[in-house]
Parts: C-alpha cells; sequence; structure tokens
C-alpha cells in the first residue's frame, strides 16, 4: 500500500503542474522532487536495504532505470538554462514527455502491480531521457542557427 501511494506521487504533481501551465522544466523539476521523496521514504522504512554490515564489501550495477534518473537529474538544470536563452518553440511536446515519464517511472516502481516486464518499462524511461535530451540539444542548435 505505502509502494502505491509513493508512487502516487510522480504521476499527481504533473497533472497539478498542467493545470497550472507552468514549464517543462518546472515539470521536470517537481519528477525529481517526487522521486527523491519517494527514495527518502523507501529508505526511513526499510533502513537494512542501505546499512549493510561492515565486513562486507558490494558492489552495484544501474539497471536502466538508474541511468534514466542519472539523465533526469541532469537534464533538470539544462532545460532551466533552456528556457531563460530561448523560448521553447512547443513546450506541449516536452510536458507531455515528461507526463509520460513520470508514469513510466511509477510503473517501473510498481512492477508487481503492471502487466508489462520490469525491464520494458525500465527501458522505456531511458528512452524518455535521451529523447528529452535529443530535443534539448535540438532546440539549443536551431537557437544557435537564428543568431
Amino acid at each position: 500500500m505505502l509502494i502505491v501511494l509513493m508512487c502516487l506521487a510522480l504521476p499527481v504533481p504533473q497533472l497539478i503542474a498542467r493545470q497550472l501551465q507552468v514549464s517543462p522544466a518546472a515539470h521536470l523539476t517537481l519528477l525529481l522532487f517526487g522521486l527523491c521523496a519517494v527514495t527518502v521514504t523507501l529508505a526511513t522504512q526499510s533502513p537494512n536495504l542501505i546499512l549493510g554490515s561492515t565486513d562486507t564489501s558490494y558492489s552495484t550495477a544501474l539497471s536502466p532505470l538508474g541511468y534514466a534518473i542519472a539523465g533526469l537529474a541532469l537534464l533538470t538544470p539544462a532545460y532551466w538554462v533552456i528556457e531563460q536563452l530561448c523560448p521553447l518553440p512547443d513546450s506541449q511536446v516536452d510536458v507531455v514527455l515528461i507526463e509520460t515519464l513520470s508514469l513510466v517511472v511509477a510503473a517501473a516502481l510498481l512492477e508487481t502491480s503492471t502487466s508489462f516486464p520490469q525491464l520494458l518499462t525500465e527501458f522505456c524511461a531511458l528512452v524518455l531521457v535521451t529523447t528529452l535530451a535529443v530535443r534539448a540539444a535540438f532546440i539549443l542548435k536551431q537557437a544557435h542557427d537564428q543568431k
């Protein structure tokens, strides 16, 4: 039940932001804060998952979702800079991509409740973040070519 409530922390703020018609950078920031809230909640509910024994060494491997979240952390300030440098030509495309990303990340966190395999949702998140990065680069190139 807790995981379901935490996953609502991702798409619900996006819907509110859509009603308020905020910028794509604000959507990305809300999604990043939502992911931080979910991570903190999971860490406080199950501290044994994070704190290990001092006699044991661990190695970690990032899943595609981990790479997507790392990309999201890099994209958020990039979109704030882009919005300051030039107007976004069609910001609704970015907003739809970000809202879809929030739903895909929530689905990846709810792996037991989805009908899709976990890896598929993680790769979808990675593809969406990559698409946003390519779109940001394209917007910057267009702004540079116009000057």
